[in-house]
């Protein structure tokens, strides 16, 4: 679950800029990343239709459509179970 991961490097960020503030700590910020799985996107468009991106990033256009249609909604069904 990259949200989590990402969320979880944003706690400990917080942790540690809390620490600097108030407690004269020097604390360092984690460095963080794209997690794996933060570029893949299983997209529904209705119930018989569905695109799955692989690949993405933050610069637009990025990533590849690499299935799309039923085969689609298949795997978005199995990855939703």
């Amino acid at each position: 679950y990259p949200g989590e991961e990402q969320a979880y490097h944003a706690c400990v960020n917080v942790l540690a800029l809390d620490a600097q503030r108030f407690s004269g700590s020097h604390a360092e910020l984690k460095n963080t990343w794209w997690p794996w799985g933060a570029g893949l996107f299983a997209t529904s468009l209705g119930p018989n239709n569905a695109c799955f991106v692989m690949g993405a990033n933050h610069e637009k256009g990025s990533g590849w459509l690499v299935n799309w249609w039923w085969p689609a909604v298949m795997q978005k069904s199995l990855i939703e179970k």
